[in-house]
């Protein structure tokens, strides 16, 4: 079974987004705006490219090991 591993979540375990960010990245998206979370993000400064690609390799990373 693939278990879900949300990018905002992700980013406030790492202490890269505050709680405050991710909600108010996910309103932009309840909002209308049609980019994907991490572009948001990015945008508004709350996160660079460095924990973006932090999610990704956790995300292949969980992915492998689902694989297992």
């Amino acid at each position: 079974m693939k278990k879900k591993h949300p990018i905002g979540a992700f980013l406030v375990s790492i202490h890269a987004m505050t709680e405050a960010q991710v909600e108010m990245t996910l309103e932009f998206q309840k909002a209308g705006d049609g980019r994907i979370f991490g572009e948001i993000a990015i945008e508004k400064g709350y996160i660079d490219d460095y924990a973006l690609k932090s999610y990704v390799e956790y995300q292949e990373l969980a992915r492998d090991l689902e694989e297992t």
